[in-house]
């Protein structure tokens, strides 16, 4: 298993399993994050904080869940460690996509309800 899914209702957060997300997790990852997103929900959350190490192979494979949320759905990223957006920074990815603090600023972002208790 190289994700774990987690339901809050009005969005769902995919969490990496493995440290590294590079070339050689990031089909199985991509995979089974794609399964997922079959499965419907209009917020898909990104939790990188287990990941300390990421290379244009998982950078590839988050641009392209991202397309195929397609602009009728959310997906997001969140829990980036400084390398992480370091190199999201120099790659200009800060700008593709929405990035959070953690999940619960995430999930904040997208109900009223949640951002009370994400303070």
């Amino acid at each position: 298993m190289y994700l774990t899914i987690e339901d809050h209702g009005h969005a769902h957060v995919l969490r990496p399993t493995k440290a590294r997300l590079d070339a050689a997790v990031s089909t199985e990852f991509r995979n089974q994050a794609r399964e997922a997103l079959a499965k419907g929900g209009d917020v898909w959350i990104v939790d990188l904080a287990p990941v300390s190490f990421i290379d244009s192979s998982g950078i590839g494979t988050l641009v392209g869940l991202l397309k195929l949320c397609g602009r009728d759905r959310r997906f997001e990223l969140c829990g980036m460690a400084p390398t992480l957006q370091h190199v999201f920074k120099l790659t200009r990815m800060e700008m593709i996509f929405r990035i959070h603090a953690n999940v619960a600023a995430a999930l904040g972002a997208h109900d009223p309800a949640h951002r009370l208790t994400a303070s």
